[in-house]
């Protein structure tokens, strides 16, 4: 065998044992989430669901609608790929069709930029938060003080890429390659935690 061909053998050899171990590396990952996801599930009493409709976490947690979930439009599916893991929680009476997104540091700065966003001449909050709705008036009524701080405090300190208020929900979003229970149930505690602070009840604006 010329020294050519044994160094394309080489090399193909080299190139299969690479692509089976990522093969091998993917399949241990897609198994760690399973059980990592059905373990979240069953702490919190949620359902969980399996591929290939999963995977996928829903129900309720005193009442409040829960979802974990993949978001297949921003997550890799190739082999060792990122996955783009999605949690939200259900907020009470969030004006229709608003979305306030977390945009911290030099983010915030040129979201200041955008147009159609709202401002509430409250500089930290102005600076890291993206508000934008059709109805006005009734967004400045829901970001009273309180709520701003909360949400700040929220996007502060959660372990997550992501947070956000879309769809009357509470949301966060974080980009993950190894399932990490202990992240994913302090995440979602926390947003359990913070969501009773963003609700808005009937009758406390008029």
């Amino acid at each position: 065998m010329s020294t050519l061909a044994a160094s394309t053998l080489q090399w193909i050899i080299i190139l299969f044992a690479v692509i089976g171990v990522m093969a091998v590396t993917t399949w241990v990952l897609n198994r760690r989430r399973i059980d990592v996801w059905s373990q979240v599930a069953k702490r919190y009493g949620l359902k969980y669901v399996p591929p290939p409709e999963g995977p996928l976490v829903i129900g309720d947690v005193e009442g409040r609608a829960v979802r974990m979930e993949y978001d297949e439009a921003s997550s890799d599916r190739d082999l060792g790929g990122v996955e783009n893991v999605r949690i939200s929680v259900g907020l009470t009476g969030v004006p229709p069709g608003m979305t306030a997104e977390g945009v911290p540091g030099l983010l915030g700065d040129l979201a200041i930029l955008a147009e159609e966003r709202i401002e509430f001449d409250a500089p930290d909050f102005d600076r890291d938060v993206l508000v934008k709705a059709e109805d006005e008036q009734s967004v400045r009524a829901y970001w009273d003080e309180h709520r701003q701080r909360v949400f700040l405090d929220l996007i502060e300190v959660a372990p997550c890429d992501q947070v956000l208020i879309c769809d009357s929900g509470l949301r966060t979003e974080l980009r993950e390659l190894v399932s990490d229970r202990d992240r994913l149930q302090a995440l979602l505690d926390q947003l359990l935690a913070k969501a009773p602070q963003l609700d808005q009840h009937k009758g406390e604006v008029d």
